[in-house]
Order: C-alpha cells, then sequence, then structure tokens
C-alpha cells in the first residue's frame, strides 16, 4: 500500500501600478488590435463586451494616452446582447451574440474605430452546439462552441473577409486565442486528443502554413489548471 500525492503547479503574477480605472463598467470581454502601431499619436482600436451583453468602443487609445476617453456603446441588430469579441487584423471586428450567432464589423479603422455596420456570418457551425468565443488573428478566425469544439473560418480574403463556412479542428477545447502571426493556442477540457490529462492544459497548433492554415499537430506547452491563455500580444509565438 501506498499514499500518491498529486503535484499542482501554481504561478503568481507581479505587477508594477498604478493601475488605472477605465470607468465603472462591468467588463466580460475584451480585446485589442493586433496591428502594430504606426506611431505615437495614431488610434488604437479597441473593443469589449460588459456582463450584460451590451457591446462598447473605447475612443481616444494611443500610445500617448494608452487609458483612452471614453466608451461608445455599439448597437446590435435587435439589441442582440453578445459575450465574445475580437479585433484581427485589418481591424476586423468579430463577435458571438449570446445565441450562438456570428457578427461581422464592418468599416473599422483608425480612423472610424466605431466602424459602420454590422454582417451576420452565416451558416454557424453544424451541430448542437452553439458559439461562444472568439479569437481573430492577422487573417484567421478561429472560435470554440458551448460543446467545446474548436472551430476554423474558411477562406478569409481581403475581398472576403466573413469567410465561407467553418472547419471543425478539435473537440474537447475550453478557450482559444489566435496571435498576430495566426499563431493559435488553446486551453483544453479533460482527456483532450484521447489522453488521460485532466482539465487545463496549454497546446499550440503546430504546421500552420498558407497551404495549410489549419495547421497539422498540436504540442504541449504546459498543464494542468489553467484557465487563460493569450497569444495576442506576440508576433513570435512566444506567451
Amino acid at each position: 500500500m501506498y499514499r500518491r500525492r498529486r503535484w499542482v503547479r501554481t504561478c503568481r503574477l507581479n505587477t508594477q501600478g498604478p493601475w488605472m480605472s477605465a470607468g465603472s463598467l462591468s467588463l466580460h470581454d475584451i480585446s485589442i488590435q493586433v496591428d502594430p502601431v504606426t506611431s505615437s499619436s495614431a488610434a488604437i482600436v479597441l473593443w469589449a463586451v460588459g456582463t450584460n451583453g451590451d457591446v462598447l468602443c473605447r475612443c481616444g487609445v494611443t500610445k500617448d494616452n494608452p487609458l483612452g476617453q471614453s466608451w461608445i456603446h455599439i448597437p446590435t441588430y435587435l439589441d442582440k446582447p453578445f459575450v465574445s469579441i475580437s479585433v484581427g487584423g485589418g481591424w476586423r471586428v468579430w463577435g458571438i451574440a449570446g445565441d450562438g450567432s456570428t457578427w461581422y464589423r464592418s468599416g473599422v479603422s483608425q480612423y472610424s474605430p466605431a466602424g459602420k455596420c454590422w454582417l451576420q456570418v452565416v451558416e454557424p457551425p453544424p451541430g448542437n452546439g452553439i458559439l461562444r468565443q472568439v479569437s481573430a488573428g492577422s487573417t484567421a478566425v478561429w472560435a470554440v462552441d458551448t460543446e467545446d469544439n474548436l472551430w476554423r473560418r474558411k477562406n478569409i480574403t481581403r475581398t472576403f473577409p466573413e469567410g465561407t463556412d467553418w472547419e471543425l479542428v478539435a473537440a474537447r477545447v475550453k478557450r482559444v486565442s489566435v496571435g498576430p502571426k495566426d499563431q493559435v493556442w488553446i486551453i483544453t477540457t479533460n482527456r483532450f486528443n484521447n489522453s488521460s490529462e485532466a482539465s487545463g492544459c496549454i497546446y499550440r497548433r503546430i504546421g500552420i502554413t498558407d497551404d495549410k492554415p489549419g495547421g497539422t499537430k498540436w504540442e504541449k506547452v504546459i498543464g494542468e489548471a489553467w484557465s487563460y491563455v493569450s497569444i495576442r500580444g506576440t508576433g513570435e509565438g512566444e506567451l
């Protein structure tokens, strides 16, 4: 007889302040552009989703004024509450509504950070799940549904930024993050890739090229017990 002791890795993030408040709004999701900032005074596109489902755009964000000035409420089609938002390359803004419908915001730029109108992305992914989280990179858009399936939007081009359809890439995925060079990192649920691993492992997608935008295989980074990952702050693939 013996006792098996389970080891758990923990970490602590230490930052230097002070933190500056951007208002009293309670936010559920937030995303900042992945495009390089051209100058210290150039506008930086930042969008967010409130806990009540409202879609918001932060005005006046620059290198010189990273706090910005104020929030602008962006009306949605039929006042649909949103659950996820992501700003991709070329200031392409993608959002997921509470009913799982996917939306693309046209007309967003440095000079018009709020954009012009919403375009619905059809058709939704097949199956019983509905989309709940989206992440957009330079050109790629990946999403996770309520059944923990990972999807990739196919055939996105400059002339057709909404793409054509969804491709199923993996199951047992909790969250996805896409970087400025279309790097893809995920957090898994238990038994990802038919393994015996517990929930919360971090993987990255290997083999993403122009010919194979969906990549070829997964490489484990670290595990277990992670709940959030972001690769959006680097162009080289490091965390």
